[in-house]
């Protein structure tokens, strides 16, 4: 085995409000800070695990991060995988041990993550905002000041309450912030088939950019109906925390059981993995885009590398989050008018 120093610190950060969706209220986030040091080199990591999305809880997490050992260093990123192994369960703890390797192939190159994944990036990428608001008034004034700092990609999440309170928000944005702010909706699975369905069509006034996730995260069945039948695209994301489903979705019977995956490098075991992903649903014309699951700055710096290195773009990306925390420290993935530019900085960029 090489010379390793693998460092697990506690990480816990507060949200400014919580966040309510169909999973349940989030008012912090809790995981794991992971450094591995070896000749020379630090790459950094981060284990933010979220069991109601779908992914192991923070005892598992930290159980697969302390029985983790390097063997050898690898040069070339094609090596990274076969070092993983063993962590298939536990996709959060699998994500940090992989942004700790590639940083560090990174920052011994010379080059930053993205670089490493890709050699066609984009120098500049569109994200969203993920707003919240209790009242419909309180939603469509953080929706205009969004729209004013030039964001373009608003995401609101649905699924907490009945549908005429749910459009009555919806439609209180879509008069705040005008027609050519593009609108998506986030049900985290808390819809019925039906239900999705008259929802979808009866927000169809809204011109809604997509919804992520209508229905539950098993149905893939309900997910290919629902998308040739409502006026939206349909995303799928907690689906794809199953690889059964995952290659049901990008299964053409007669179309594919999503138009849009939403990656999630915390939730799919890191960059690598929803990199093939993105390569694979382009070839079935499936949209990707990349969002963080609600973590800390160093999972989206790795979750923005990744942005970057897509093989196509065409949705903006959900990585506007580390400033929905408190105390959380501005850095250069803290987007500008929505946008990010790329970063040459090597490794992380953080």
């Amino acid at each position: 085995a090489v010379d390793m120093k693998l460092s697990i610190t506690p990480l816990s950060m507060k949200l400014k409000r919580p966040l309510l969706s169909h999973l349940g209220p989030c008012s912090s986030r809790e995981g794991f800070l992971v450094h591995l040091e070896a000749d020379g080199f630090v790459g950094r990591g981060e284990a933010m695990p979220w069991p109601q999305f779908g992914t192991e809880d923070l005892a598992s997490c930290l159980n697969s991060l302390q029985r983790w050992s390097l063997e050898t260093v690898p040069h070339e990123v094609s090596e990274i995988e076969a070092l993983l192994l063993g962590l298939e369960g536990t996709p959060a703890a699998k994500c940090a041990i992989e942004s700790c390797l590639l940083e560090h192939l990174a920052l011994r190159k010379g080059c930053s993550i993205a670089a490493l994944l890709s050699d066609n990036l984009v120098k500049s990428i569109e994200v969203s905002s993920l707003i919240e608001g209790d009242s419909a008034a309180e939603l469509a004034s953080r929706a205009e000041a969004q729209a004013r700092a030039g964001v373009t990609t608003i995401k609101i999440k649905v699924g907490t309450r009945s549908l005429p309170v749910e459009a009555q928000r919806l439609a209180a944005v879509r008069r705040a912030v005008g027609p050519n702010v593009r609108l998506r909706i986030d049900a985290n699975g808390a819809w019925s088939e039906g239900h999705a369905r008259s929802a979808l069509r009866g927000l169809e006034s809204l011109d809604l950019e997509l919804c992520e996730q209508p229905v539950m995260a098993g149905d893939v069945e309900a997910m290919r109906r629902l998308c040739g039948q409502v006026p939206c695209l349909v995303a799928a994301d907690e689906s794809l925390l199953d690889s059964r489903s995952t290659h049901s979705i990008l299964e053409e019977n007669p179309r594919c059981g999503a138009d849009v995956l939403v990656l999630k490098p915390m939730a799919l075991g890191g960059v690598l993995a929803s990199l093939r992903l993105a390569k694979t649903a382009a070839v079935h014309g499936v949209g990707t885009f990349v969002t963080t699951l609600i973590d800390g700055p160093i999972a989206r710096a790795l979750a923005t590398q990744l942005a970057f290195a897509l093989p196509k773009q065409q949705f903006a990306h959900g990585l506007n989050t580390v400033e929905l925390f408190e105390n959380a420290p501005s850095d250069v993935f803290a987007p500008i008018e929505g946008k990010v530019a790329l970063s040459t900085t090597p490794g992380l960029g953080v």
